[in-house]
């Protein structure tokens, strides 16, 4: 795992990019939908390692609570401790909003 991992918010262009690696981590994957409605109503942010995007989590802040409701790493990428960077700055993002 490289220590240049970086993080964004997601955009609409990014969708395709994002079902990519939706489709290739699970058997029962978010569609097109529940991630088109998620941008106006939750903090969607992309993991990138490198330019390469390697995952993406959703979280959902609600006055004083932060629910996580989607972390995906790309299958190639996984069990290298991606999973847990992206955690942790889920968990930085809802500790601010609340802030």
């Amino acid at each position: 795992m490289s220590d240049a991992v970086t993080f964004r918010p997601m955009i609409e262009a990014d969708l395709d990019a994002v079902l990519k690696v939706e489709y290739a981590a699970f058997t029962h994957p978010w569609t097109r939908g529940i991630f088109l409605d998620g941008l106006g109503k939750y903090h969607i942010w992309l993991m990138f390692e490198g330019e390469q995007q390697v995952g993406h989590g959703v979280i959902n802040v609600i006055i004083d609570e932060a629910h996580l409701l989607n972390i995906t790493v790309k299958p190639e990428n996984q069990g290298c401790g991606l999973g847990l960077r992206l955690l942790e700055h889920l968990m930085a993002r809802a500790y601010q909003l609340n802030g």
